[in-house]
């Protein structure tokens, strides 16, 4: 027995000792894919670029109608076309670039408002092609960012491969963004956001001093001056191009504060962790980086989205449809409204007109009420459990619909990821009481996805406005980033990884091929209609 304890107490202590040896260890990440194999990974995204094109303009023109909110979105940038007021309840920048196309093309600028119903025919010059393209372009540029932010996390080029595909051939992001939308662009400043993130990380990651400084004084005022020499352009140029990004993207939607919150809580971590105990001669340098950086960004952030309103007001001069949510001392800045002010009352300055439209905007989302067809519960999202019909000729056979679902592949594969990444989070915080230099590595990359979804996602349960699967996107495509990266430290044998990665691959090939006809609008059967439906709960 005592030679068993013995024997026993030898392993522990073994165990233990190579469990700190591991710890003790530097952990280095698998090399880029861009320098590994920098042939390749252009080749592939060469390849990439040029399939994503064909992808996404194949049958742009077609319907020749509006679909779902073209009905909207077309008719707003007609109102900035003809300088008509004009209230909607998400900010202007992404129907601002409609207008642009618009005003250069003249489109339909002398048609009262024509866009009443789903199925108003366009003009037929084919102008609202021209139109259309502006989002699809956008969308086009968000497949190779994809593919270049799992690089920079780390992702073998297979990953960064799969990972791309998931986006190019999803059906949510394939028909909401050849439609004049404004999603499209909400999605591409996010996934922008992203990449623009990890390589400020990443270079602020390999910024270095060996000076050794006699105070916090001396290193305080060494931080500010070495974050403003040259020397660091780059990393200026990265945080404005986050801030460049991310005010983009909640000029588009007020969704886009999501990106904003999940960077944000990132940056300021790894600022204020420079704050533990002190081992680095460079702890206040990195310090004072950190905050000059993310004050910075909130700054260019901020800049753009008020820049995008002030050009909302310059052109929208005239009387309109959206006087009646407005103020008398506001419509006093109107032409043609006709509201005289009492003596001694001021007209609002800009400033003034952008908070009383914040207000407004915000009382009439919260008061949105009543449920659609199409609508669904936030719950539902990840499986993928109900469609949203944007357009149909069901009059006779052929039918032609054009619908709105994710790929069920690549959409319940990132889910069974997620899934498993949350359950092994759970083991993590509450069995391994000290984690390895790779585990903390992984935990830190891939939970900082996780959290990027939790903060788009977990908003949706509190909201009580109808909401449809669209809303999921922002979600998806952090969860589809760190899909490489689980199977990647799940899996060690190459040839397994591989195989995982081909057979998914393929699958999501062959399933975008199966519901194209939904996708594209194309001529079905009834018979082969109905064999499509994988769940007829897709269709109300």
């Amino acid at each position: 027995n005592n030679n068993n304890n013995n024997n026993n107490n030898n392993n522990n202590n073994k165990q233990t000792n190579e469990k700190n040896e591991e710890i003790n260890k530097v952990y280095n990440p698998p090399e880029l894919a861009s320098s590994k194999f920098k042939l390749w990974y252009w080749l592939i995204l060469f390849i990439l670029i040029i399939i994503t094109i064909f992808i996404r303009i194949y049958k742009i023109e077609y319907p020749n109608e509006t679909s779902f909110d073209e009905v909207y979105f077309a008719t707003f940038a007609l109102h900035y076309v003809r300088a008509e007021y004009y209230f909607d309840i998400h900010p202007p920048m992404a129907k601002l670039a409609f207008a642009f196309g618009m005003y250069l093309t003249d489109f339909n600028t002398t048609e009262p408002k024509v866009y009443d119903d789903i199925g108003t025919k366009f003009p037929d010059d084919g102008k609202y092609v021209i139109i259309r393209y502006i989002p699809t372009i956008v969308s086009i540029l968000t497949v190779p960012i994809v593919y270049a932010t799992c690089n920079r996390l780390h992702a073998s080029l297979f990953g960064c491969l799969v990972a791309s595909l998931f986006i190019l051939l999803d059906g949510v992001f394939h028909v909401m963004t050849t439609r004049i939308l404004t999603d499209s662009f909400l999605w591409f400043f996010q996934a922008l956001a992203i990449y623009c993130a990890l390589n400020l990380w990443a270079h602020e990651d390999q910024i270095k001093s060996e000076t050794k400084y006699n105070s916090i004084s001396e290193q305080f005022k060494a931080g500010l001056k070495e974050v403003f020499t040259f020397k660091r352009w780059k990393w200026w140029f990265w945080c404005t191009a986050l801030g460049f990004a991310m005010g983009h993207a909640i000029s588009v939607k007020w969704t886009g504060v999501g990106v904003f919150g999940a960077v944000g809580i990132r940056q300021l971590w790894r600022t204020f962790k420079q704050l533990k105990p002190i081992k680095s001669s460079d702890w206040l340098i990195k310090f004072v980086q950190g905050m000059i950086g993310g004050i910075s960004i909130i700054i260019v952030a901020i800049s753009i989205y008020y820049t995008y309103w002030v050009i909302h007001f310059v052109v929208l001069t005239g009387t309109g449809p959206g006087d009646e949510w407005m103020s008398e001392r506001f419509l006093s800045t109107i032409n043609g409204s006709n509201v005289t002010l009492p003596e001694g009352e001021t007209t609002p300055s800009m400033f003034e007109k952008i908070v009383e439209v914040h207000v407004r905007m915000y009382d009439a989302n919260s008061g949105l009420e009543g449920g659609h067809p199409y609508g669904s519960e936030w719950l539902s999202w990840p499986f993928l459990w109900r469609g949203v019909v944007f357009w149909t000729k069901f009059d006779e056979a052929p039918y032609q619909i054009q619908m709105l679902v994710g790929n069920p592949v690549s959409w319940w594969f990132s889910s069974i990821i997620l899934a498993l990444f949350i359950i092994y989070m759970i083991r993590i915080i509450y069995i391994e009481t000290i984690l390895s230099p790779k585990q903390m590595w992984f935990c830190t990359n891939v939970g900082w996805l996780l959290l990027g979804f939790a903060v788009n996602y977990l908003p949706y349960s509190r909201i009580t406005r109808v909401c449809y699967l669209y809303h999921y996107a922002p979600c998806i495509y952090w969860n589809i980033l760190f899909v490489p990266l689980v199977i990647e430290y799940a899996i060690s044998n190459r040839f397994v990884r591989y195989s995982i990665y081909s057979i998914i691959s393929i699958g999501t090939i062959i399933m975008f091929w199966f519901l194209a006809p939904y996708y594209y609008a194309t001529d079905l059967q009834p018979d082969e209609y109905d064999n499509r439906l994988l769940l007829s709960t897709w269709v109300a």
